[in-house]
């Protein structure tokens, strides 16, 4: 395979392409398929403490890993939940069902990388959607959305008071 002619992708704190979504969810993207050959993605992500995270979901054709900078993250991978602090790392294989919500009062940053690249264009059409809805979006509406970009539904956002009472 050859890739076309790229140039390195620099970013500082905060670049990237703002993608953020309502009640809080900042996402900046940082590496896209059109940068990396489609061979992954990268974002930035802040998600506030007491508000639910996605549903839980799968991506049928892509992996997904977090990597913790911040605060604590209670991720949802398969049948077993996980609490991870700065520094923590969780890898979801494709077609696993996951989800992840901030544990704790404080919030949490972390990179979301997915291999191969292309749902990213998932957060620009729902950041998108929700601008022009002027609200969030319900699950009733990320459906069609997330049909078109390897993202299945496939059960409720973990709970606002489970995630609160997690501990590190």
């Amino acid at each position: 395979m050859t890739l076309p002619d790229r140039s390195a992708v620099v970013l500082g704190a905060g670049e990237g392409a703002d993608v953020s979504r309502r009640n809080g969810r900042d996402v900046i993207l940082k590496a896209v398929a059109e940068q990396t050959g489609g061979r992954f993605a990268v974002y930035e992500a802040a998600h506030p403490p007491a508000v639910p995270g996605p549903p839980v979901h799968r991506h049928p054709h892509s992996d997904e890993a977090f990597y913790v900078l911040d605060g604590d993250l209670r991720v949802l991978a398969g049948d077993t939940e996980h609490t991870i602090g700065p520094g923590g790392f969780v890898l979801v294989p494709g077609g696993m069902a996951h989800t992840f919500a901030t544990a704790g009062d404080r919030p949490a940053r972390f990179l979301v990388i997915h291999g191969p690249a292309g749902f990213e264009s998932f957060s620009v059409a729902v950041a998108e959607a929700e601008r022009k809805a002027g609200r969030e979006l319900s699950p009733a509406e990320l459906t069609p959305i997330a049909a078109q970009f390897d993202w299945e539904i496939v059960g409720p956002p973990l709970a606002v008071s489970q995630a609160e009472t997690a501990t590190a």
